[in-house]
């Protein structure tokens, strides 16, 4: 489902890097829970400060995601989750959005 950009509140939008609005997650949390690799492969946290109650309120990032144009385990593409929508909305690589704070070697 495409989320159009002028509804993204501007606490969302403020940490959308340019050039990833193509970028697509469509897995659900229950894919991500049950993947073998869970571990290894996501980071998660909540929005905080940024949080849009009921709408947004977490971020995922992926670290297999190639859209980032990057190599798997140099980078991790993050997307923030529409509640209303189920849906993952594109940020950006963490180099660029900087939720994970430690370095990912897709190591679990």
């Amino acid at each position: 489902m495409n989320i159009f950009y002028v509804d993204v509140p501007e606490s969302i939008r403020g940490l959308m890097a340019s050039g990833f609005s193509h970028c697509s997650f469509a897995q659900t949390w229950a894919d991500i829970v049950d993947s073998p690799d869970v571990k290894k492969r996501y980071r998660s946290g909540g929005l905080g400060k940024r949080m849009v109650p009921g709408e947004y309120r977490v971020w995922l990032c992926d670290g297999y995601d190639l859209c980032h144009g990057g190599v798997s385990g140099e980078d991790m593409m993050c997307y923030a989750f529409n509640e209303m929508l189920r849906s993952f909305l594109p940020l950006g690589p963490n180099s660029k959005v900087k939720f994970v704070t430690h370095e990912f070697h897709n190591e679990g």
